[in-house]
């Protein structure tokens, strides 16, 4: 395997755990602006070997508010803003845009992201950002809350797009009334948007900061700040922006100051709201479209969060954790510094190397940065120490064998625990499978999964649902709330019930995350999706899987080379992984297959490899549907077995060269609105716009 591929399978499987323990677990394990540069460095890599893409799905994850099984798809792509943190970077951006550009200049409220549909002036659906591309219907949830207009003084269509949040004086009233306390306003909200009971909803003082609207209603400004005013007038907040040119530096930094000294006065303090940073994007509704959007972030939009406190400590002790792969890494434990107003005592410090690098010795006093609002890390030694630290020679979990790994052969040294049945690494294993990105499991994290390899009711996936019938059983017969008593004997709690639940509901998940969840090595969900399609897959053939991947490994299939077919087969021929299947297809677990479009007849683009490129007016995957249905063949990257790219805006300047390179012919709207309409299909209307996190 090689060093490339390495470097980039470690680095999104950092920035993954990184994502979902912010947005699933709210207990950041990262900094913001260490995210960024790992992002940064994670681009780097795949730029210089876009072949590898598919090692980095994270750089095409938007991250979640809220977490649900079921999801609507948002009609405009409601993706996230790329953070700055510096002066110097933010006035660089600025610098990029067209001359004469004007820009809004707002607070960035810390809650919930929001896209709220009008039609004919009454609501007609709410929806969580959640994937991007996808978000969880809270209409209901939305309607309870006081401050949203139910109903406009007119009859438009559209969208109004803001953050829910909650102010510091609710929050500190709700912990003063109830037993659990709530870390943070957003948390909080987070939570209160999830009640199924309205009335909760309505009793807290849940309000909406509205920061964008999308509508194609004549007499609706061009201008983004004007129509926040615009619907000021209709019951909604009204905005905080202001407007400066971008190439004016003076003005940028004058509106900058003073957005800051909103941020500590008028809004914590006069308003007592939570900010967590200062958006700076383009006024124009025009420009922003012309702008467009990448895979992940906005063009037309950046956040300037500038870092936080630091504070000095001295380093106690180091704590080995191990992870799902067996790997070990460190965490420094440290007296409580206050950093920003929190209370730290943790740091990562990711390897032996980084600790040596940095001279970093038992008792030392360090420095450390709470960067972004968010997550502590040690920046530097004042005094030294006076014991070195040592990797374990023994796992801190199971008292196994470790051994050592240089990543790459660069230098980077790596511990790992060499026992399979490690209880750390069937923990990190079940806490996968229960991800957003996996099998989407409420209740099963971290907790969760120590609760069930410590008690052994679980350790693989086949005794996860093993435990889940027999539980289902309990539960069924004795009632939630008995069924919850008797099993607090055993270290469970009230969660239990929902992980049983959502278990059930994840048998007919997609077939993609079921290969992904079942550990196929080099297989992750896109690959798995394009498997699951070259073999067939219906919903009965999770006990026929490892045969139908043996049978599939004969084919020449472009995406799957020896490498990986080596891998495929590696997996298919081991007794666990048909005892798996078999184990899984008996506790009923049925995929739901792969949606395979109708070949309209006489297949008019048959021979055509594409790869779509930027974005266009209409959703990629409803686009690639349609020109499958035509014939054609969808790649996702841009290889010699490809003949076709298709170019939108903001198209990645990556596939773009190697495009040119093996001589691709390049098309671009204009191609596609013409190749559809000749075969009877229309294109959706060109209305996208996208938007902040």
């Amino acid at each position: 395997m090689s060093l490339t591929k390495e470097l980039i399978k470690q680095l999104n499987k950092t920035l993954e755990e990184a994502r979902d323990a912010y947005y699933q677990k709210a207990a950041p394990i990262m900094s913001d602006a260490d995210y960024d540069e790992g992002e940064k460095l994670l681009r780097k890599y795949v730029a210089e070997a876009p072949h590898l893409a598919e090692y980095a799905p994270v750089l095409k994850t938007v991250g979640s508010d809220l977490t649900a099984q079921g999801r609507v798809r948002h009609a405009v792509p409601m993706l996230s803003i790329e953070n700055q943190y510096t002066f110097e970077d933010v006035l660089a951006w600025c610098k990029s845009l067209p001359p004469n550009t004007k820009v809004i200049l707002e607070p960035k409220f810390d809650g919930i992201s929001v896209s709220i549909i009008y039609k004919s002036g009454k609501l007609l659906r709410a929806l969580t950002r959640g994937t991007g591309a996808e978000g969880e219907d809270i209409t209901a949830q939305v309607g309870a809350v006081k401050t949203i207009p139910k109903e406009l003084p007119i009859a438009i269509d559209m969208e109004v797009r803001g953050e829910l949040v909650m102010k510091n004086s609710t929050l500190a009233e709700i912990n003063a009334k109830g037993e659990k306390q709530y870390s943070s306003t957003r948390n909080l909200t987070a939570g209160t948007m999830k009640q199924r009971d309205l009335s909760i909803v309505a009793s807290r003082d849940i309000m909406l900061m509205p920061w964008d609207v999308i509508s194609d209603r004549a007499g609706v400004p061009d201008s983004g700040l004007e129509r926040l005013r615009f619907i000021g007038d209709y019951g909604f907040n009204r905005p905080f922006g202001n407007t400066v040119y971008s190439d004016d530096p003076d003005s940028i930094t004058a509106t900058l100051e003073l957005k800051l000294r909103d941020r500590e006065g008028v809004m914590r303090k006069s308003l007592s709201l939570e900010t967590d940073g200062v958006v700076i994007k383009v006024d124009s509704q025009a420009l922003r479209r012309k702008l467009g959007i990448a895979s992940k972030y906005t063009n037309w939009q950046v956040c300037y969060k500038p870092q936080s406190a630091s504070g000095t400590t001295y380093l106690r002790e180091i704590q080995w954790q191990v992870g799902r792969t067996g790997k070990i890494s460190p965490v420094a434990k440290c007296d409580v510094v206050i950093l920003a107003g929190a209370n730290v005592t943790s740091a990562s410090l990711n390897n032996i190397t980084y600790i040596r690098k940095m001279g970093l010795k038992l008792g030392a006093k360090v420095e450390m940065l709470r960067s972004g609002d968010v997550i502590p890390q040690i920046v530097r030694v004042i005094d030294d120490g006076d014991e070195e630290i040592v990797p374990p020679a023994h796992c801190p979990e199971c008292n196994g064998f470790v051994v050592e790994s240089d990543e790459g052969g660069q230098g980077i040294i790596q511990h790992f625990c060499t026992n399979t049945q490690c209880p750390g690494v069937l923990e990190g294993y079940l806490a996968f499978v229960g991800s957003r990105d996996v099998l989407e499991i409420d209740g099963l994290g971290p907790e969760m999964a120590r609760k069930l390899v410590k008690t052994q009711y679980a350790r693989t996936l086949w005794e996860l649902y093993e435990f889940q019938t027999e539980a289902m059983m309990a539960l069924q017969r004795m009632g939630d709330k008995p069924f919850v008593e008797k099993m607090r004997e055993q270290g469970f709690d009230a969660t239990l019930p929902k992980m049983l639940r959502s278990l059930e509901k994840a048998k007919t998940a997609p077939w993609e995350r079921w290969i992904k969840a079942l550990g196929i090595p080099l297989i992750g969900e896109t690959l798995g999706k394009a498997l699951a399609k070259e073999t067939k897959l219906g919903s009965e053939d999770i006990g026929a899987l490892p045969q139908r991947l043996k049978d599939f490994c004969l084919r020449d299939v472009g995406q799957f080379g020896e490498a990986k077919k080596q891998a495929i087969l590696g997996w298919a021929n081991d007794e666990r992984s048909q005892k798996d299947c078999d184990f899984l297809y008996a506790s009923g677990v049925r995929p739901t297959p792969v949606e395979r479009p109708a070949v309209v007849a006489g297949a008019p683009l048959a021979g055509t490899a594409f790869c779509i490129t930027g974005e266009f007016s209409e959703d990629r995957n409803a686009l690639t549907r349609k020109l499958v249905s035509l014939g054609a063949v969808a790649k996702t990257g841009v290889s010699k077995n490809t003949n076709l790219l298709i170019v939108g805006e903001g198209a990645g300047k990556t596939k773009l060269t190697k495009a040119k390179e093996l001589g691709i012919k390049q098309v671009g709207k204009d191609w596609l609105v013409k190749t559809l309409a000749d075969n009877g299909i229309k294109m959706a209307a060109d209305n996208f716009a996208a938007e902040e996190a």
